[in-house]
Formats: structure tokens, C-alpha cells, sequence
């Protein structure tokens, strides 16, 4: 009798995996990456047999965009290059940054208008002042500055005698894990060539 159910089980098993299969290869919607997992020419891997009897022609590279020319077109839009470049330019030129020996700047962000001056906005109407918040170490203090893009004038928010460093992303962590990794490798490398 067990070997009836496990049939039994294993058949029942087979068509529901036979029945999701089907449904989600006739799905109206596809995630964007559904179709790259199915091509053969990104994921030769797996499918490297297909690619001798069915090879595609290569995509097309995509063209990179320069960004140096591009302009905010909604209130919200975060700060374009330009506009990091002009931060930048007014920074350097104010005395809190001239006149110190060490400076970084750990953010450079848009200050959001207030959510009820978006809502008003529609799309043609002209943006409003843009400003950055900018978070600044300078001589061992942390500076919350405001810097008007239209104005060129700098506000300092706070100052504080707290490190001011933002929290690590996860690229950030994985970048030091593979720095820490590669140093410990080299250093391994260089202490065994040296007891040989």
C-alpha cells in the first residue's frame, strides 16, 4: 500500500509543478528580468546546446548618457549634475570650508519643498528655488548646511561634535568585505613567499 501512495503523491506533485509551469509561462505580465532568465544569449550556460541550433544576434550595447547636461523637469527630481557642480563651486567659496585644512562632504541632497507646494505644482509650471541639504565634516565637527541653488547662499542648520558619517549601504559593505578579503589574501601570499 505504500507504494500506491507514493505514486499516488509523486503523480500529484508532477501535475501541480506541470500545472504552475504552464500558468506562469502564460502570464499576461512577466517581470521585466523574465525575459533575460529565458534568453539563451545572456544565459548560455544552461542552454548552450540551443545556442548551436537557435543563436540569436547580440543586443545591442546600450549607449551611456551623459549626464552634464541634464535639468530637473518636477519639483522632486533629485539634484542633477549641474547643480552638484554648482554646491560644490559655492561651498568652496565660503569661508567655514576656505579657511579649514580638512573638509568632507558625506551628503549632498535635494531639500524637498514642502508636500503641500508639490501638490499645487502641475506639470508645465515653473520649479521652485531649488536647495540642497548638505551634510559636511570640516575640523573635526559635523555641519547640517542648506545651500540656496539660485541664491548661492549657505545656511548652517547645526553643528555638532558627532562623527556625522551617514550609514554604510549595502554596496558600501560589500566593497570593504572585498577590500578586507583581497588585503588579507595579499598579505597571506606575500607571508608564505617569505618563509620559502
Amino acid at each position: 500500500m505504500d507504494t500506491r501512495r507514493f505514486l499516488c503523491f509523486f503523480f500529484l506533485s508532477l501535475c501541480i509543478a506541470l500545472a504552475l509551469l504552464f500558468t506562469w509561462a502564460h502570464l499576461p505580465y512577466r517581470p521585466p528580468y523574465a525575459a533575460d532568465l529565458l534568453d539563451c544569449s545572456t544565459n548560455s550556460a544552461w542552454c548552450s546546446s540551443k545556442n548551436r541550433l537557435q543563436s540569436k544576434p547580440p543586443k545591442p550595447t546600450r549607449r551611456l548618457r551623459d549626464h552634464a547636461s541634464d535639468t530637473p523637469h518636477h519639483p522632486l527630481d533629485p539634484l542633477t549634475l549641474p547643480e552638484i557642480t554648482t554646491v560644490r563651486s559655492i561651498l568652496s567659496s565660503h569661508p567655514l570650508f576656505a579657511s579649514s585644512s580638512s573638509h568632507a562632504l558625506h551628503s549632498v541632497d535635494l531639500q524637498e519643498p514642502d508636500k503641500s507646494l508639490v501638490l499645487r505644482w502641475h506639470h508645465g509650471d515653473p520649479l521652485f528655488p531649488r536647495k540642497a541639504t548638505v551634510v559636511a565634516r570640516v575640523d573635526d565637527m559635523s555641519h547640517v548646511l542648506t545651500v540656496d541653488l539660485t541664491t548661492r547662499e549657505v545656511t548652517v542648520e547645526e553643528t555638532t561634535s558627532h562623527s556625522g558619517y551617514p550609514t554604510m549601504t549595502l554596496e558600501e559593505m560589500s566593497a570593504a568585505i572585498l577590500v578586507r578579503s583581497s588585503t588579507q589574501i595579499s598579505t597571506a601570499r606575500s607571508s608564505s613567499a617569505g618563509l620559502i
